[in-house]
């Protein structure tokens, strides 16, 4: 069984992926001659971490629409995952994108012992999201001003973000992450 403290440990590390994935994750470059969007396509981020954390996060993009995938390994924790994770929309001006988060994927949060949050494997709405968290929060007994401040905290995944991107053949720098075609 996993402990109250190590629940709200795995509930921060969630938090602050989810956070950088969409502020990270999204483009799609302007396309008025009717030619095809060079951001089209599937793009791959590895990530390696000295405390044994491996992730990977695929972007599909797709004429505004873009949807995320995630392999993370945490040996450690026993940890694994891979599969849907996020999805939205975006946009973009003169190397300037911006994306918002539409949805994220209750799947990804199986991995965590006993699926503490209550999530299935279904896409959930920014209301759906912060519904899940309430439940939870009020099954932990937590009190409204901790339950609001942690939505606060989630409030981000779903705000729309704007950063800059340059793309040169199979790679693409985004937000200062570079990102290769796969």
């Amino acid at each position: 069984m996993i402990s109250k403290k190590n629940k709200i440990i795995i509930l921060i590390i969630s938090i602050i992926m989810m956070i950088m994935l969409n502020c990270y994750s999204t483009t799609k470059s302007d396309n008025s001659s009717g030619t095809q969007d060079p951001l089209n396509g599937t793009w791959r981020l590895v990530q390696h971490d000295e405390g044994g954390i491996y992730a990977h996060t695929e972007l599909i993009l797709n004429n505004g629409s873009w949807e995320s995938t995630m392999k993370y390994e945490y040996p450690a924790m026993d940890m694994f995952y891979d599969g849907p994770y996020m999805r939205g929309t975006f946009s973009t001006n003169n190397n300037q994108y911006t994306s918002v988060t539409t949805a994220v994927y209750g799947g990804y949060y199986l991995m965590f012992e006993a699926n503490p949050y209550d999530f299935t494997t279904k896409w959930y709405s920014k209301e759906e999201f912060f519904d899940v968290y309430r439940e939870y929060c009020n099954a932990m007994g937590l009190p409204e001003e901790s339950l609001n401040a942690l939505l606060s905290t989630l409030e981000p995944i779903f705000e729309q973000n704007t950063t800059t991107y340059s793309i040169s053949g199979n790679t693409l720098v985004l937000g200062g992450y570079t990102y290769n075609k796969v």
